[in-house]
């Protein structure tokens, strides 16, 4: 089962890339092409647009993946903005930090 999000902690870039590989899979299995896919770094991160993209309704997919990379180097108005949404996410997005 997808949940909403997703923290993969730790130095191993391969774990975390078979990780995020296997979750994709599942969400390819589930709605094919019907995927939407999302990857941001901090530094070109505007965070209230992708909580946007998060909860809007797509007309062109049925889901909605979203991999935040390097979180460590977020900044704290992102993080608390994250937070808020981890609140009540978006029944059809999956966040992967």
């Amino acid at each position: 089962m997808i949940k909403a999000g997703y923290l993969l902690l730790g130095p191993e870039l391969g774990e975390k890339k078979q990780y995020i590989d296997n979750i994709r899979e599942q969400l390819l299995k589930q709605y094919g092409d019907d995927l939407e896919e999302y990857s941001y770094y901090p530094y070109d991160l505007n965070m209230p647009q992708v909580i946007s993209i998060a909860e809007s309704i797509s007309m062109f997919s049925s889901f909605k993946l979203i991999i935040i990379n390097d979180i460590g180097e977020l900044k704290k108005k992102d993080s608390d903005l994250l937070a808020e949404y981890f609140g009540k996410p978006a029944p059809d997005t999956a966040i992967i930090l």
